[in-house]
């Protein structure tokens, strides 16, 4: 194989194969880039089982052929050039690196060892590139970072009816984003729910840049996303997806609106002094607004009061205040959103404004256990609910039978 490539174009290409290749492997010829160059395109393909990704990469070819090359090492060297032409010389298990006046070697392991990555199969779909890249950036904050259990270690992303959805969980918190199709921009065709791993769902941002679609296979083993000539497999998580749209609360009935960045800034400040291990906050939703407070014993304790339009009965709601802060943050461009509670104990909702957007966020969030006394507010006052009923003593019904 001889090819001549830009530096900077190489590059490009290789920040996304390090970005898996450079991984710890418990497999060492998986740390290499198979380099395929033939007359119609120059290709770069890398795997860790779990992750697989073949991208194009221009160059000018004088002998057609294949490489492996360590593929880390091939990066520290692009990146330590001047920014020249690069040529690249494979003759048995020597890589030829001239970018005058550097001239280098790398050791080239037989082609022959590494994978052979499986082709498109499967039912499919396509999808504008902007549209699942939107859904993926607005619920992967959602996705658990254990691998314990598979399940919640991904998105499930369906399509139907004209709408395309992305679900995420971690057990505390539920995102779900739903995008519908337009006149000028339908979305057509229907997918079944299929769970994407989390470790595709950090790599496709980088390939779904640009305007057009992307096509995506579900085979019996891999999930596939091609365009523009790029391809990533995503082995396939053999779990059954959760009821995303089934633990949705449907009799929050209290609701009020906020506007984003501000009340996110009331959050930020209160939570400074919120317990290091829970980091749970107080949303005291009462006539005229939201009091945010938070109390620790290594910290201290502070409140901030937000103006807001509320005439409903009044609700306390205890929650970690990364979990609201996350959807504020990642989910939600829209300049308000609704906050939608029934009470202490219930998860809250939360959606992005105006509701009936082409683009609709939402988190469903699992409140922290309140307070003893503030459990018994929450019931109406009522303490003969937590009483017990008293046991009469054995020797008292000894003497009534005698």
């Amino acid at each position: 194989m001889d090819i001549t490539v830009k530096t900077s174009e190489l590059m490009d290409v290789l920040d996304s194969v390090v970005r898996i290749a450079g991984r710890k492997m418990t497999i060492p010829i998986l740390g290499n880039v198979l380099v395929t160059a033939t007359a119609e395109a120059t290709t770069l393909e890398v795997t860790d089982i779990d992750v697989s990704l073949r991208l194009r990469c221009p160059a000018s070819v004088t002998v057609p052929g294949k490489a492996l090359l360590p593929a880390t090492k091939l990066r520290e060297i692009m990146r330590a050039l001047p920014g020249a032409d690069v040529r690249i010389r494979v003759e048995g298990k020597t890589a030829q690196i001239d970018a005058d006046p550097y001239h280098g070697r790398l050791q080239a392991p037989p082609v022959d060892q590494f994978p052979v990555l499986a082709e498109p199969e499967g039912e499919s779909v396509s999808l504008p590139k902007h549209v699942l890249l939107s859904m993926l950036q607005r619920t992967r904050f959602a996705i658990t970072e254990t691998t314990q259990r598979y399940f919640m270690s991904g998105a499930c992303l369906w399509v139907d009816d004209g709408k395309a959805k992305v679900g995420t969980t971690d057990g505390h918190r539920m995102a779900l984003c739903t995008v519908t199709g337009t006149e000028k921009e339908p979305l057509a065709g229907a997918l079944k729910p299929v769970l994407i791993s989390r470790k595709s769902v950090d790599e496709l941002p980088s390939m779904l840049d640009g305007l057009g679609d992307v096509t995506i296979h579900v085979g019996v083993n891999n999930i596939y996303f091609s365009c523009d000539g790029r391809l990533l497999i995503s082995r396939r998580i053999e779990e059954k997806e959760p009821a995303y749209e089934r633990v949705i609360p449907k009799e929050n009935k209290h609701t009020v609106s906020v506007v984003r960045q501000t009340f996110a800034s009331v959050m930020r400040r209160v939570a400074i002094t919120a317990s290091k291990e829970t980091g749970k906050i107080k949303l005291s939703i009462d006539s005229g607004g939201i009091t945010v407070s938070a109390e620790s014993v290594e910290w201290g304790e502070s409140s901030e009061r937000y103006e807001a339009k509320y005439e409903d009965a009044p609700v306390e709601f205890y929650v970690k205040a990364q979990y609201l802060l996350d959807f504020f943050d990642a989910a939600v461009t829209n300049e308000s959103v609704l906050m939608e509670f029934k009470n202490s104990m219930t998860p809250a909702i939360l959606r992005g404004l105006p509701l009936d957007a082409t683009i609709a966020p939402l988190v469903v969030v699992t409140p922290i256990r309140p307070p003893i006394e503030d459990e018994k507010k929450a019931d109406g006052g009522d303490e003969s609910k937590s009483e017990k009923p008293k046991k009469s003593s054995g020797k008292k019904k000894a003497k009534e039978t005698a």
